[in-house]
């Protein structure tokens, strides 16, 4: 099942750009093209080493799920929802694209024809040590609070 990313028009903090509420947690993408996800135990961030700044994240392919805000004074009866969302160009040729899907948020690094995919660089920040699993995903764990994998 497919999650939307919902547009910040006020309802979070002003550094959020789009938001997806998944089974796992929420993933918040922010202005600058970070992501931090919001789990039950833990916080993760994450964020492209090389993506330059200044470049807006953008929707990329509305949702026909819709999406209503009613909190306190806050009433945004019709708030942009998207099925994917563009991080932008994150090393020379390289677009990140993510989509949500249930418990998972999926990402996707389009490459130019004469990119260099080596080029590709990720930092994950609220993990005490990193590895790659016998499948290829990437295992971030902190003490007491239990690992998360990014496949």
């Amino acid at each position: 099942m497919t999650m939307p990313f919902i547009e910040n028009l006020g309802q979070k903090d002003p550094q959020v750009a789009y938001y997806a509420q998944t089974l796992g947690g929420t993933l918040f993408v922010t202005r600058d093209g970070g992501m931090v996800y919001a789990l039950p135990s833990q916080v993760l961030s994450e964020k492209a080493v090389a993506r330059a700044a200044g470049q807006p994240v953008t929707g990329q392919a509305r949702s026909g799920t819709g999406v209503s805000i009613f909190h306190g004074d806050l009433s945004l009866p019709e708030v942009p929802a998207y099925d994917e969302i563009s991080v932008g160009e994150i090393s020379p040729g390289v677009v990140l694209r993510l989509k949500a899907y249930g418990g998972r948020v999926e990402k996707f690094f389009h490459v130019a024809p004469q990119a260099d995919p080596a080029s590709i660089r990720m930092r994950v920040d609220g993990a005490e040590s990193l590895s790659v699993t016998p499948d290829g995903s990437l295992a971030a764990t902190k003490a007491g609070a239990g690992g998360v994998r990014f496949s």
